[in-house]
């Protein structure tokens, strides 16, 4: 199973030094951010994100996992992107989360809404021989396995996916059962968000949550069920990728490094006594 970084906490580190992390932690490269003040930007992806391939290729790595902010209603008008990505190596691209709060229609239309969109987007990856990557996230829609497949279903997965995310659930908002959500979505499942979180009692800051919060934590340590998680992955054929989003101490690098160097360990034991 291959392993990919989202680097977004590693923001200050020169691609080059972006590689080293990666070929130090013993994982087989970064996901391409592609995002205004990171490595690659859409305004000039073409130069930048072959050069971010050559860098990872120097140090034995690959780029095969783009995260963008490609709107589910843009991508037409970004097809030729699009097929930049293709052409580059990349094999799955991350959409851009459709916010409800800035939803402009009525809850109620949300789903429709995906449907269609997604519709266009499958022909659009069809055409550029690349898969759009459907995450599942709190705050947004779809925030959970219900939603997703209702939004996919019909569609090629060769050409739309879902990013599983249970840490996700966990901390916002989509927790349901995984021995529901794995075989519910199957082979839409192309990616696995390895992340985690807990839930802790602190501070009554007066919100309404009378002092329990859901901070993101190594997986070693969060309340996600990861036997039952693999056990479900490896009955449905899943085989990666998973992209590790060490979304915790984004103050204390030192600290957040040794716990994701101690999470990497885990999810390799985890996903070899499972045959991933």
């Amino acid at each position: 199973m291959k392993h990919y970084l989202f680097a977004k906490n590693y923001k200050d580190f020169s691609a080059e030094e972006l590689m080293e992390k990666c070929a130090l932690y013993g994982i087989d490269g970064p996901s391409a951010l592609i995002r205004d003040g990171y490595w690659i930007t859409e305004t000039d992806l073409v130069t930048e994100l072959p050069a971010f391939v050559r860098t990872a290729e120097k140090y034995g790595l690959e780029v095969k996992y783009a995260d963008t902010d490609i709107a589910v209603t843009d991508a037409e008008a970004k097809a030729d992107l699009i097929r930049a990505m293709s052409d580059c190596g990349i094999e799955n691209f991350r959409l851009a989360y459709v916010f409800k709060k800035s939803f402009p229609g009525h809850v109620r239309e949300l789903e429709e809404f995906m449907k269609r969109n997604l519709f266009k987007v499958a022909e659009v990856a069809e055409r550029a021989n690349i898969r759009a990557v459907v995450q599942i996230h709190g705050y947004t829609y779809p925030h959970n396995a219900t939603a997703a497949y209702n939004c996919v279903k019909g569609l090629d997965p060769k050409y739309i996916g879902v990013k599983l995310d249970p840490g996700n659930n966990f901390s916002a908002e989509g927790y349901e059962f995984l021995t529901y959500q794995v075989p519910l979505l199957g082979e839409y499942i192309c990616a696995l968000g390895e992340k985690d979180a807990m839930l802790v009692r602190g501070e009554d800051k007066g919100d309404g949550n009378k002092g329990w919060y859901r901070p993101f934590v190594p997986a070693q340590d969060g309340a996600t069920n990861h036997e039952t998680l693999f056990d479900e992955l490896k009955k449905i054929g899943f085989a990666g990728p998973g992209i590790f989003m060490p979304m915790y101490h984004p103050d204390n690098f030192e600290r957040m490094e040794k716990e994701f160097i101690g999470e990497i360990e885990y999810f390799k034991k985890m996903e070899a006594k499972y045959g991933l």
